[in-house]
């Protein structure tokens, strides 16, 4: 059967392969040669390389998007794969499982208070006037950032969640000199002013805020952190973990923002959850970096001009969508397109907003690495001593 690797050679160079149907990340395939693998995807795979150059030994087991999943030799019984892409099939099997139905509200204080019943049987918000492409439960992974008093809380940064116990989000979200310091965060939120009254919202106290080595509030670089949560998130259809895109190169796909449209700025917060697409084929994203070299020249906050290493420039299409719909620190995703589970590539960071002008976002596989000791600390040391 012919495939079509996009990601390791041109895309009009078609390759003979073995195909074995699609088989999930991490299950158990069969070589050529007759021995064991283990299906991963192509980047995962220490022997890749010599697989490609000789493609006769190359077996697909599917595709997790556009990005081809082979079946890689066992060597010494042990396959590189990230503690984030081990998590991240966790999440993934949680679309298909039965997941958490009885669902548990929690105060800000992190205090669980009684169940309040089943998860409804639809998507459907009734409440809610029509045009807003986003679904109730599109966006699971998605979390509010509230700030000042419990009393008048005020919301208004976005994140991800990643884990049970920690939001990813954007540094410069964690403080401001008018807001100050995140105190608390929301998950399974669609409508803002609905908060209150849907027993499917789960409110946090903010117990740490990590951030990356290198971070400096005064600049733009590294505007990345990790939120611990004072509880753990009660997973269900509506509050589910997202991935981590691992992979140095961006995907040929088209990427997604989601948020309220609030910034640190002190623009007005939407009350639906909204979504824009932005271009991110590889040709498009080094023009939108050539544009912002023009756009974003060095400044006090951006002294040494963009990083491409741990920066990115998407835009919107012809339409103009930009994170004028999003929120800052708010997911730069693309979906599994078998499932609905999504990949963060990405953190809503700085631009100007409402403009034809590519926005700029911190890219989340620089720091996978750094993500994974705080988040999953015991499962990477047990991972490195493996290795």
């Amino acid at each position: 059967m012919c495939s079509v690797l996009g990601l390791l050679i041109s895309i009009s160079s078609l390759i003979h392969c073995f195909n074995i149907g699609d088989a999930a990340v991490n299950t158990s395939c069969r070589l050529n040669n007759g021995e064991d693998g283990v299906c991963v995807e192509i980047l995962s795979c220490p022997m890749h390389k010599k697989l490609l150059s000789d493609r006769s030994k190359l077996v697909t087991c599917g595709y997790v998007g556009k990005t081809p999943i082979i079946c890689c030799p066992k060597l010494g019984d042990v396959v590189h794969q990230s503690i984030s892409q081990k998590k991240c099939e966790e999440y993934k099997n949680l679309t298909h499982s039965g997941l958490v139905t009885t669902i548990v509200r929690l105060k800000p204080n992190g205090i669980r208070l009684k169940p309040n019943g089943s998860l409804p049987a639809s998507n459907n918000y009734d409440d809610i006037a029509g045009g807003v492409s986003s679904d109730r439960f599109e966006f699971p992974h998605m979390a509010l950032l509230g700030y000042g008093h419990e009393q008048s809380i005020q919301w208004i940064c976005g994140g991800s969640l990643i884990s049970e116990r920690f939001v990813l989000t954007a540094a410069h979200c964690t403080k401001s000199k008018s807001t100050g310091p995140v105190k608390y965060v929301a998950l399974g939120v669609y409508a803002v002013d609905k908060m209150d009254s849907n027993t499917n919202v789960q409110k946090f106290v903010v117990k740490k805020v990590h951030y990356p080595p290198g971070y400096k509030s005064k600049l733009h670089y590294h505007d990345i952190a990790l939120i611990e949560l004072n509880a753990t998130a009660v997973l269900h259809f509506g509050v589910r973990p997202a991935c981590l895109y691992t992979n140095e190169k961006l995907p040929n796909e088209t990427f997604s923002v989601i948020g309220w449209g609030a910034t640190m700025n002190g623009e007005e917060t939407a009350n639906i959850l909204q979504k824009a697409d932005l271009v991110s084929k590889a040709d498009l994203v080094s023009v939108a970096y050539d544009t912002c070299k023009i756009s974003y020249s060095p400044t006090l906050k951006l002294p040494y001009g963009l990083n491409e290493t741990h920066q990115i420039c998407a835009e919107g299409d012809e339409t103009g969508a930009d994170t004028c719909e999003g929120d800052s620190g708010g997911p730069l995703q693309v979906k599994f397109s078998d499932m609905l589970a999504y990949k963060i590539v990405g953190i809503t960071s700085f631009g100007q907003k409402c403009t034809y002008v590519p926005g700029v976002y911190t890219k989340v596989s620089h720091y996978v690495p750094w993500i994974e000791k705080i988040v999953w600390p015991e499962a990477t040391r047990v991972s490195n001593a493996r290795r």
